[in-house]
């Protein structure tokens, strides 16, 4: 079975305006929109008055694509490789990207970057734990 991010997982309610949608992922609102606008990563719905809501999996898309421009892959890579969704029978989404740990690239799925690039991102949880061992083991590095 493969593991990472299951977009199946995620909730497609729209709940979450922009200003959450930035402090939750780390990238800038102008950057956020410019993604919508060229690379059609987010359909975000419109509340009443008019601001632009995000459903939990577009929040975990985002995410996903920061980290693989944060990991060196470029916007327009990391969206081509997640334009890659396998549908199931009922025409579902079920695509799983691939996150630190699963065992395929996080950075480079076409292999165009050198050798000698970054290491890939390492999840929020995979750092937590890294640290907390770090504070145990009283090891400054």
């Amino acid at each position: 079975m493969s593991t990472g991010l299951r977009l199946g997982d995620y909730a497609i309610t729209p709940l979450y305006n922009i200003k959450a949608v930035v402090q939750a992922t780390g990238i800038s609102p102008s950057t956020l929109r410019a993604w919508e606008r060229r690379y059609n990563i987010a359909r975000p719905q419109r509340s009443d008055s008019g601001y632009r809501l995000y459903a939990e999996r577009d929040v975990a898309v985002i995410r996903w694509l920061k980290a693989q421009v944060d990991a060196g892959m470029s916007i327009s890579q990391a969206v081509s490789w997640l334009g890659n969704i396998v549908t199931d029978a009922d025409g579902m989404e079920q695509a799983i990207l691939p996150t630190a740990g699963s065992g395929a690239p996080l950075h480079d799925p076409l292999g165009t970057l050198p050798s000698t690039h970054r290491e890939p991102v390492r999840d929020f949880d995979t750092l937590q734990q890294e640290l907390m061992q770090a504070l145990i083991n009283y090891d400054e590095d």
